[in-house]
């Protein structure tokens, strides 16, 4: 069985939404997505909320959402939700650990760090 055939974003223009608000950082990322698309954003019917609602509405409701895979992943009661292969030009961003210099990290600190890199790696895109 091959990979699911691309959906175009064009293709859920008229479909009902909950999408992010343009005033937060991942609400202008997805605006910058439809744009490359040529498409409008907000698309007509959106609903605009934060994180937390969308996480709550989604599986409930009958709309799209653009969620952090991060999210889908880890997120409680997201596993029902149906990943759609849609192709978003979003740039990932780097994501880093800064620590203070001269500073000795702790055991609890350390195995942080150590957890937080485990838990990133199959998240990573292979170049």
């Amino acid at each position: 069985m091959g990979a699911p055939a691309q959906i175009e974003l064009s293709e859920l223009a008229d479909e009902p939404w909950c999408l992010p608000p343009l005033d937060t950082l991942i609400g202008s990322l997805v605006a910058e997505a439809f744009h490359a698309r040529g498409m409008t954003y907000p698309p007509n019917g959106a609903t605009h909320a934060g994180a937390a609602f969308i996480c709550a509405y989604l599986p409930r409701g009958s709309a799209l959402g653009i969620l952090p895979t991060s999210l889908l992943r880890f997120g409680e009661n997201l596993s029902r939700l149906k990943v759609l292969p849609v192709d978003l030009p979003i740039t990932p961003w780097p994501v880093g650990i800064m620590t203070l210099k001269n500073r000795t990290l702790t055991p609890v600190v350390r195995l942080f760090i150590d957890c937080a890199r485990e838990v990133a790696k199959p998240l990573a895109r292979k170049s």
